[in-house]
């Protein structure tokens, strides 16, 4: 098992800032210039948190995501104290990385779309919850979302909950830092293609705060926190104290023993 309190604050805390700009600003530049690329930001988003989970897996853990951080906080692996510090970290970080983002292509980028106003670099990450399509095109007409308010937090919640398990199984397992960090990326990769085309398939609070405050944007932004945090802090709960327990972390190596 992973000791999250044994190395200092001041390291987790610009691993973590390191980390979540990082996938900020791979997730928004890839969200505007490759956003026509069908699943191109979700897959972009997968691989910059396996690398950058691989990296620092073994300084914070790999968090980048409030909803990570109150999962191993409830789950008993983090102090309030690191907890509230790594949170603030991870959405300076984000809108940092933001900020850079509008900086960097100002008014001379222009993404077409269809059926409304083309959104500002920036904007173009916020996710959001995509019109209900008949026959296979939005529906300008009725303006109807594909899912609601509270389904939208149960699909956020859920995907978010899977991240959470994912980081636990990282830092009990004895695999590698890359090993790890590859199955969290997996795991954000392929919730966020579920999500897409219900919600954006943001699954992180920090991922869709840099992208809302920058943009001025933040329609149905509630569900972007209220879904991920409940997720995360259920998985914390579950994978914290009942699946992925200290007293369980000599197990692979007695069951090997017994195997000879």
């Amino acid at each position: 098992m992973v000791d999250l309190e044994a190395p200092s604050l001041v390291r987790q805390i610009v691993a973590e800032g390191i980390g979540t700009f990082a996938i900020l600003f791979i997730v928004v530049s890839t969200s505007y210039l490759m956003g026509g690329v069908r699943l191109a930001p979700q897959v972009a988003y997968g691989m910059a948190v396996a690398a950058m989970a691989a990296t620092f897996a073994g300084i914070s853990g790999g968090q980048f995501n409030p909803a990570v951080t109150l999962g191993l906080l409830v789950g008993g692996r983090l102090s309030m104290l690191r907890s509230g510090l790594i949170i603030g970290t991870q959405l300076t970080a984000a809108v940092l990385a933001c900020v850079m983002l509008k900086s960097v292509f100002g008014k001379t980028e222009i993404v077409e779309v269809e059926g409304g106003t083309p959104p500002t670099p920036v904007q173009a990450a916020v996710p959001t919850i995509p019109l209900r399509t008949v026959g296979g095109q939005p529906d300008l007409t009725n303006q109807t979302p594909r899912v609601t308010a509270m389904q939208g937090v149960l699909v956020e919640g859920a995907m978010a909950f899977l991240w959470v398990a994912a980081i636990y199984g990282m830092l009990q397992s004895r695999r590698t830092a890359a090993s790890g960090g590859l199955v969290v990326g997996f795991i954000v990769a392929s919730g966020s293609l579920a999500a897409s085309f219900l919600t954006g398939g943001s699954l992180n609070p920090a991922r869709a705060f840099g992208p809302a405050l920058v943009s001025g944007s933040w329609i149905d932004h509630w569900i972007y926190w209220v879904g991920p945090l409940v997720g995360g802090a259920l998985a914390g709960l579950i994978c914290g104290r009942l699946l992925f327990t200290e007293a369980d972390a000599d197990e692979p190596d007695e069951a090997q023993a017994l195997a000879r």
